[in-house]
């Protein structure tokens, strides 16, 4: 009786696998997305979704996404081959690709045609480092072909104690070359908010205060933190 309880628990996990890595558009590694969690894997064939709960990860290749629950909804093509489309990725999200994080409270990950990490949609507290930047925001949009993060909102760009202010940037974290641009009015013309720059000639003074910078920030952050309705993308 033992072995029976144990195989209708584990049946399901290896069917999900079986499913998934045995479809023709699994079957290149390189292009598979594996799922894996601490607690448990959920297989919901009415809602055509696989839910992910206790620091889950989806792994792409060289990317990750993170988060204490993940829910992967896919489709079926007329061979019956599961397609996935989009990650939804709740509690400390978190998305990696080498040395770049990108955390957020809210996060999305889309797939492309060719079943790879296509882009991430991110909001509130959304926060990218990479070795040597930090950047901060309302909302980003990071593609993982071309490495570009598209950020609005409040955007703080830091380098040591360098800070770059905006309303929206174009960060790309391959070539780790950020441009900031002010709020525009719907004529064109330039709106209230001006891009700025603060840098210091002083290097002691400058890593103090950006310690005490980045402290704060993360203070203000965590006291932010507060359960949300499920997010599914920007546009939604």
């Amino acid at each position: 009786m033992k072995s029976l309880r144990l195989m209708s628990f584990f049946l399901p996990v290896l069917m999900l696998i079986c499913a998934v890595v045995s479809s023709p558009a699994y079957a290149n590694k390189a292009q598979a997305l594996e799922i894996e969690a601490d607690n448990s894997l959920e297989w919901d064939r009415n809602n055509k979704t696989f839910m992910a709960k206790g620091n889950a990860v989806a792994s792409n290749g060289d990317a990750r996404v993170y988060a204490d629950a993940l829910i992967a909804h896919y489709t079926e093509n007329e061979s019956g081959d599961i397609i996935i489309k989009k990650i939804v990725a709740s509690g400390n999200a978190r998305t990696e690709k080498s040395d770049d994080v990108i955390t957020a409270r809210e996060m999305v990950a889309f797939m492309n045609a060719q079943n790879k990490l296509d882009r991430i949609e991110a909001r509130k507290n959304v926060k990218i480092t990479t070795p040597n930047e930090k950047a901060t925001s309302d909302k980003a949009v990071y593609s993982f072909s071309t490495e570009i993060a598209s950020m609005s909102g409040n955007v703080k760009l830091t380098r040591g104690a360098n800070v770059m202010l905006g309303q929206k940037a174009e960060f790309n974290l391959k070539t780790n070359v950020a441009r900031l641009f002010s709020a525009k009015k719907e004529n064109g013309a330039a709106g209230a908010g001006r891009v700025r720059g603060v840098f210091y000639v002083d290097a002691d003074k400058a890593d103090v205060q950006f310690e005490q910078d980045a402290a704060a920030e993360d203070t203000q952050a965590q006291s932010e933190q507060q359960p949300t309705k499920p997010y599914t993308g920007l546009n939604n």
